[in-house]
């Protein structure tokens, strides 16, 4: 990060807006790209940023109301290692040519850093053909803006510029025409026909408020068009979805305009803006999306978050980005929110029957920079053989303190942890039931975290995320799995949740012939998801005996599944972890429940304690709670000093890259070398995960010794 770069004032909003920037580029993975974000965001900000927004100039738009020049974005459809970011090029009190220059110029220097290789030509022709042949309408007070630039940044991809352009003249069949002289030199014949059509279509009852433009790798295309639709009525809105082939989505959208009346509480109908997609070749409109904007500014971030949350639960959808910066919103260490402004939501139907939500958060408006320092370790882990001169308990009731507090400091507003990025999104029900249940003691560790209201809400936000037909997903975007649903059901019943009788239905139907439970149902054949994994059967049979009885028909079916893995080498291989403590620690743990850890024999024991290599804190947390079970204490030690000398300023403990995401084909991953034939593996981002186990194996020592 730059700290003081040259050229900039001292009261200019480039450190505080970065700070923002830097922490979002962290949390979704884009680190890969950190340092082309950052000149992007420099070029592009760059006349905005050299000074501080004049005070009262009377001219702002929808970006600089927040006071900086910048917002990002999310999308359902974005993955790990994606990056969006929407900004001006020039002050909102400059006028229109000053603007376009402005913009232009930045472009230009643009091109040198990303690759774009911009049809310069003509992207000035076509700019060009937009701009009004008289701009003394445009030079007044109430100005706002002209153009705009999103830039979007993906692993393995070459970035994406999207550029804006509003059409101010107020009149109609002028901006169509201007819309149609700009196709006409693109060679685009057939979307000039559909350009007419939708004139016919909507044009009495909205206004053509602009357009933007792609530009990839040389090419220009993607056109779409924006239409302000204040005053449409339901039958309107039906009649351009239906040109966009969404004509059997009525209800998704009566469902988002009502859910985004709560963006704006001050008018009686949020304001309204559709845009349809132009096809690049011959054929008809693409897609329809339609954008609620808001002149609010929240006083709390978190009202921002429960908004969007409850969107994404109606929908199914889980925004990646959006998620994977929960934390942004509700952090006690900020002394300023990082958020305060949501300028758009919006909903985009295409014509396959795709959904994909969108979500624009601008940056805050005072200084805060300081406070969105990373975390940095106390101590390196890889110096694991440094020992405080403190008693080994009291350093782990130090320990377990600290990481209660990180653990309460890091829930989320709606009660649950996200964490755990992978493709499908990061987990939400299956890591907060595993958190939940690991913060149940954690009232013994003597810190100033109120683990019972901790945990309650934990526990509501399971309650709630419990899908209609029963069971837990990773996320809300995906069908119910075995392991969230177990995990969820165990910690609902370590807080005295009395088991719904679908719930208990739900989780049984994972359970095969042949006792096994399998992590998803219906899996097509050959698909090695569908078998069984012996990270994931071991807490089936665990959730079934807690929430009904130790001899219950799907528990005594399940455990010679169980007792037959103490016959493979390796024992009880985890389909999902790369770490080789994961499966024994699932599997001895649900043996413990059951009362019937002497089935495991000296040999095993062994075997077992061969396999285990601490390299990183998830494998000595795991350690050390299998350690406690096999009453081996020359383990339990090691692994925790290992943990213990590991432990983050945070209180939290860095994040695993262990969890993989195993390819369809791959029937056991735990023998393949190669991430191409056995599955990509994913790091935690926040370190939560491995937080709980620490802190789960950490209390069995600290009440050891009371």
């Amino acid at each position: 990060m730059v700290e003081n770069p040259e050229g900039y004032a001292a009261d200019a909003p480039y450190r505080r807006v970065w700070s923002v920037v830097d922490a979002v580029i962290d949390r979704v993975g884009a680190d890969g790209n950190r340092e082309a974000i950052q000149t992007t965001f420099r070029t592009l900000c760059g006349e905005s940023l050299r000074r501080a927004p004049r005070v009262g100039h009377g001219r702002s738009s929808v970006i600089t109301r927040a006071g900086v020049p910048f917002e990002f974005s999310f999308t359902t459809a974005d993955r790990p290692g994606t990056f969006r970011m929407l900004t001006e090029c020039a002050p909102a009190d400059w006028l229109l040519l000053e603007r376009v220059r402005a913009t232009i110029r930045a472009l230009k220097n643009l091109d040198t850093v990303c690759g774009l290789r911009m049809p310069w030509q003509k992207s000035a022709e076509l700019l060009g053909s937009l701009i009004p042949e008289s701009l003394d309408a445009l030079d007044a007070d109430w100005h706002n803006g002209a153009l705009w630039v999103s830039m979007r940044f993906a692993d393995k991809a070459l970035p994406v510029m999207r550029l804006y352009v509003n059409q101010q003249i107020n009149n109609n069949a002028y901006r169509f025409e201007k819309v149609d002289a700009m196709l006409d030199l693109l060679g685009q014949d057939w979307n000039r026909e559909l350009l007419w059509d939708l004139f016919q279509l909507i044009g009495q009852w909205s206004d053509l408020a602009g357009l933007s433009l792609d530009f990839s790798a040389g090419q220009i295309g993607g056109v779409k068009l924006y239409f302000g639709a204040f005053a449409a009525e339901m039958r309107d809105i039906a009649a351009l979805a239906a040109a966009a082939g969404a004509e059997d989505r009525l209800a998704e959208i009566k469902l988002f305009l009502e859910a985004a009346k709560a963006v704006d509480q001050e008018t009686s109908r949020p304001a309204l803006l559709a845009s349809v997609l132009l096809p690049d070749h011959k054929g008809p409109l693409q897609a329809v999306k339609f954008d609620v904007t808001t002149a609010a500014v929240f006083e709390r971030d978190r009202d921002v978050y429960r908004l969007m949350t409850g969107l994404l639960r109606a929908f199914r959808l889980h925004p990646y980005g959006f998620r994977a910066c929960e934390d942004l919103f509700a952090s006690p260490r900020w002394d300023v929110p990082p958020v305060r402004s949501l300028q758009y939501v919006g909903l985009a139907l295409g014509r396959r029957g795709t959904s994909t939500m969108n979500i624009y958060l601008a940056p805050p408006e005072s200084e805060y920079s300081a406070s969105l320092e990373p975390d940095v370790a106390s101590t390196p882990y890889a110096d694991a053989g440094r020992r405080c001169a403190r008693a080994f308990r009291e350093r782990a009731a130090e320990a377990l303190r600290r990481a209660a507090e990180y653990l309460a400091s890091t829930q989320s507003l709606d009660g649950g942890w996200w964490d755990l990025p992978v493709s499908i999104g990061s987990s939400g029900p299956w890591l907060t039931a595993l958190v939940g249940k690991a913060l149940i003691n954690a009232d013994q560790a003597d810190s100033n975290v109120d683990a019972g209201t901790v945990v309650e809400r934990a526990a509501q936000f399971i309650e709630q995320s419990e899908l209609q037909e029963g069971g837990w997903g990773w996320n809300e975007a995906l069908p119910a799995d075995c392991d969230s649903t177990a995990h969820c059901v165990l910690f609902l019943s370590d807080v005295g949740r009395e088991t719904r009788p679908g719930t208990l239905a739900a989780l049984l139907a994972f359970q095969a012939a042949d006792g096994g439970f399998r992590t998803y149902q219906n899996a097509p054949p050959g698909h090695s998801w569908g078998l069984l994994h012996h990270d994931v059967h071991p807490a089936a049979v665990r959730a079934v005996a807690a929430a009904r009885t130790p001899q219950d028909d799907a528990v005594t079916r399940g455990l010679p599944i169980i007792q037959d893995g103490l016959a493979d080498e390796p024992i009880w291989p985890a389909f999902w972890w790369t770490t080789t403590a994961y499966g024994p620690w699932a599997n001895l743990l649900c043996l413990a429940d059951l009362g019937m850890l002497d089935m495991v024999t000296v040999e095993h024991r062994s075997w077992i304690r061969r396999s285990i290599v601490l390299d990183q804190p998830l494998d000595a947390a795991l350690a050390c709670t299998i350690a406690g079970l096999l009453h081996d204490r020359a383990l339990e030690r090691s692994a925790a000093e290992f943990l213990i000398d590991s432990q983050l300023c945070s209180g939290g403990w860095p994040g695993s890259r262990a969890l993989r995401v195993v390819e369809a084909a791959c029937m056991a991953p735990w023998l393949e070398a190669s991430e191409d034939v056995a599955g990509l593996v994913y790091r935690e981002h926040r370190g939560i995960l491995t937080t709980a186990f620490g802190l789960a194996a950490l209390v069995t020592i600290v009440n050891r010794g009371r």
